[in-house]
């Protein structure tokens, strides 16, 4: 509600970008760091997540989109957080398929959602791991 307060209202904006706070596990490479991360910190960030998730939703007009994003390959900060807030909002957003010829290489196929998600590996890309997911308010 604040989050829609701030942002001109509920239901008022095109799009969204949850560029949510993570484990940051995708950019060990270059953040050698984030492998002291204790499990205590890292069992929290999923709720927060869904929580940031869940007020950017209050915010984008039927029609608009928001897009969830994390450095991170865990699924625990990836899948689960998306399909629980799927179902926390069934009928009102859908996952997008990834078009742009430029991102097909990074997408993965969810068929159980309708669509893909972005998701980079280390090890195939040479890139951080990343993953985002583009969803699309349809009610």
């Amino acid at each position: 509600a604040a989050l829609a307060a701030h942002a001109g209202g509920a239901q008022a904006a095109d799009c969204v970008l949850v560029d949510a706070p993570c484990s940051g596990m995708g950019t060990l490479r270059r953040n050698p760091e984030h492998r002291a991360k204790r499990r205590a910190q890292l069992a929290a960030l999923p709720a927060l997540q869904g929580r940031l998730l869940d007020a950017a939703s209050a915010c984008v007009r039927v029609g608009g989109v928001v897009t969830y994003s994390v450095c991170t390959p865990r699924a625990e900060e990836g899948d689960d957080v998306l399909a629980a807030f799927l179902q926390r909002h069934a009928g009102r957003f859908e996952l997008e398929r990834i078009e742009a010829a430029a991102l097909r290489p990074f997408a993965a196929p969810r068929e159980r959602w309708g669509g893909d998600v972005l998701q980079t590996w280390t090890h195939r890309h040479e890139l951080d791991s990343h993953y985002a997911a583009r969803l699309r308010r349809v009610a």
